[in-house]
């Protein structure tokens, strides 16, 4: 009896090392195509990102060389989630160089590393068999692209790398065009990503090798598709089924119930891990495609669920609103950033209220906004805007503030005003455009003539980069005479292009524009300098330049204009910087702080154009101008208008009380000369003195004796 009893016991704990062991075989290779699973979806998503990136990138305008380069550049640093976020990446053009580079940045062009050259002999549908890459994507006659991103595991510079390559196709290239540029992104399988795959399917021990795994280790091996071996991730197994059983050995009277013991635990902590990934990868879902600080659909999501309904809907509408907050950045830089936070997410839930289930409302970054609404009409589509900036505009209370803040909006409709993503997207940011031009907190619809005027602005750009270049702007100086007429005390600086291929270009065409791409900056630096450079030799008192509000919004002004001072060696207290009312009204604190810099460099502030727009006197005792420069505006009335000559006897009086020299531009006639002599006034400048010259003319000016400058 007692050998059936061994026997019964010894085959018991043969067959349960048998299943012991089968188990724990069973749960590496359980853990082995999981984490092929993981891979293949990974190299999935990196080649969805690498396709719409390399979309992107195409739809970008052509531009002048440096400035095309700047935004491809641009468009290379990551951005979007970070589990898709890229390491390297490299636009390769069709002989095989790379143009642009990230993250390193240099000038020219250089070879493509051998590693991404061997993966691109490979993918490209039409490379060469030579040692050098001719890359030439081919396009179908609808214009598609031929070939989708390809991706392969690659080891660059030793380490572990998921390649993708995607063509460039740009929208403005003919339908049978072959593509010769080539978009390729590089993600290291670091530490962080094999530390998240490890976390997600409980692999202890989880690293990159380069041989295959040891005694105790389970391993996957990383093969390219020319069958290299690119190495190894290898983890430690798990023998928790066996040891379970061997520790029970001693116990084996009760081995059917530990058995069961041990299965019920397995089961469960098996059931636990499958929820807790089920909810991980929810989680990763969600936080994929919406904005971490709203909860709105993000960037991403818009385009996709965009592009969805477009192909759903040939024949339906489908309209977009791209929404943009009129003065978040000023209330960010006052308030501070966390207050702009809690703007944000006020503003997408009355976003939410507002639209409710008439369409999708995401935040594209930043603060704008997008609300795409299926199904929905033009007419209803412009309703809807202006119950969005209703609503936005309503009164908000942040961090004990009361606040208000307003918002733009464009909106572009499905067919009418194109059937792609990007073309329709881009037409409601043209005309938000357009709505922040009209005055702001419009809602405006996208018309054609619109795309003309981007166009010409563009167009106008880059014109005036090329003539500051060439040297096609010139300064014009117009005199500023005492009050006698006679005397000429100074020159106010006058920016004006010549074009060779335009003719004169009105400075009222030229100026919004450079003002709105920021080129005001480089443009008005030149200016400034111009005239100091220019003013030493004349005889006269000073010079005045105009500074544009957004050279006042730059950090270096201050620095500007003391190299300005430094290079020319004009003493400071002969320039005279004029600066607008709006200057005053957007960012009056950080107005009064450059104003004081500025000051403090030994030259005299003039506030340009008062008595319009937002006139207030509280400007004349909160800033330190010396001079008062009244409107023309006053002055071409005088004569015609006995209002104006109260108000132009109110302001002369105010700025001498105030201490100021009192200013009249526009002065064209001997009857304002007479009126604005006996009223006190100390400067005045117009045709009837002298109109704008360019230096030489000036020069001639100067020198006439001055009883004759009167009827010059």
């Amino acid at each position: 009896m007692a050998a059936i009893v061994a026997a019964g016991i010894g085959f018991v704990v043969v067959v349960a090392t048998i299943i012991a062991r089968s188990a724990d075989e069973a749960r590496t290779n359980e853990q082995i195509e999981s984490v092929v699973v993981a891979l293949n979806e990974h190299r999935a998503l990196f080649a969805d990102a690498t396709n719409r990136l390399a979309a992107n990138i195409a739809a970008l305008p052509r531009a002048p060389g440096s400035d095309r380069t700047l935004s491809r550049s641009r468009m290379l640093w990551p951005e979007g989630a970070s589990a898709l976020r890229h390491d390297r990446a490299y636009l390769i053009n069709g002989r095989g160089l790379v143009e642009v580079e990230f993250p390193q940045r240099f000038d020219g062009m250089r070879a493509t590393p051998e590693p991404i050259r061997a993966f691109l002999r490979r993918v490209v549908p039409a490379s060469s068999t030579n040692s050098d890459v001719n890359l030439t994507w081919s396009q179908s006659a609808s214009g598609e692209a031929g070939a989708a991103a390809s991706t392969d595991f690659l080891l660059v510079d030793g380490k572990p790398m998921i390649a993708a390559a995607a063509p460039v196709h740009p929208s403005d290239e003919g339908r049978m065009r072959a593509t010769r540029e080539t978009l390729v992104l590089l993600d290291q399988i670091d530490l962080r990503a094999i530390s998240l795959i490890a976390r997600i399917h409980n692999l202890e021990g989880m690293d990159f090798e380069t041989l295959p795994p040891a005694a105790g280790r389970a391993g996957l091996p990383l093969i390219s598709s020319n069958g290299d071996r690119v190495g190894w991730l290898n983890w430690n197994r798990t023998n928790a089924v066996s040891t379970a059983f061997w520790k029970a050995s001693p116990y084996f009277l009760a081995l059917s119930l530990v058995l069961v013991c041990i299965a019920a635990i397995t089961g469960a902590m098996v059931d636990r891990s499958n929820r807790r990934l089920i909810a991980r990868e929810r989680l990763a879902r969600y936080e994929a495609a919406h904005d971490a600080l709203t909860g709105l659909a993000n960037r991403t999501a818009f385009g996709e669920r965009l592009s969805e309904q477009l192909q759903q809907s040939v024949s339906r509408n489908v309209s977009i609103l791209y929404m943009d907050l009129d003065g978040f950045k000023e209330i960010n830089d006052t308030l501070g950033h966390h207050a702009g936070d809690e703007l944000l997410v006020a503003v997408a839930q009355r976003l939410k209220e507002t639209v409710r289930d008439e369409g999708l409302v995401a935040r594209l970054g930043g603060d704008e906004f997008a609300v795409m609404l299926p199904g929905m009409g033009i007419d209803a589509a412009v309703l809807l805007a202006r119950r969005v900036i209703a609503a936005v505009q309503r009164v908000m209370v942040l961090q004990g503030a009361t606040l208000s803040i307003g918002a733009s909006i464009g909106i572009a409709s499905a067919p009418l005003h194109g059937n792609g993503t990007i073309e329709l997207v881009r037409r409601a940011d043209i005309a938000l455009y357009a709505a922040k031009r009209r005055g702001r907190g419009q809602a405006v619809l996208f018309d054609r003539e619109m795309e003309v005027d981007v166009r010409h602005r563009r167009y106008l750009e880059r014109d005036m980069r090329a003539a500051l270049l060439t040297g096609e702007f010139q300064l014009a100086y117009q005199p500023i005479v005492a009050a006698d007429g006679q005397q000429t005390l100074g020159v106010e600086a006058l920016l004006r292009w010549k074009s060779i291929s335009r003719g004169m270009v009105s400075p009222a065409d030229f100026i919004p524009v450079a003002e709105e791409t920021g080129f005001i900056i480089k443009l008005g630096a030149w200016a400034l300098q111009r005239a100091c450079i220019e003013a030493v030799a004349l005889d006269i008192r000073f010079v005045s330049v105009n500074l544009s509000p957004v050279q006042m919004r730059s950090k270096d002004i201050v620095a500007v204009v003391a190299d300005a001072l430094k290079t020319s060696g004009l003493p400071p207290e002969r320039l005279v910087l004029e600066i607008t009312e709006g200057v005053l009204i957007d960012r009056a604190h950080e107005a009064l702080a450059i104003i004081r810099e500025l000051q403090g460099l030994g030259v005299s502030l003039a506030l340009d154009d008062f008595g319009t727009g937002y006139s207030s006197l509280a400007y004349l005792t909160r800033f330190p101008f010396n001079k008062l420069k009244m409107d023309r505006a006053f002055v071409d009335t005088l004569g015609r208008d006995s209002d104006a000559a109260t108000i132009v006897h109110a302001i002369i009086s105010l700025g001498r009380a105030l201490g100021m020299t009192v200013v009249a531009e526009g002065v064209e006639t001997r009857e304002q000369h007479r009126f604005l002599r006996a009223a006190g006034c100390h400067e005045m400048q117009g045709y009837l003195f002298a109109k704008p010259m360019p230096l030489p003319e000036l020069q001639s000016f100067l020198e006439q004796p001055s009883p004759s400058r009167l009827s010059a």
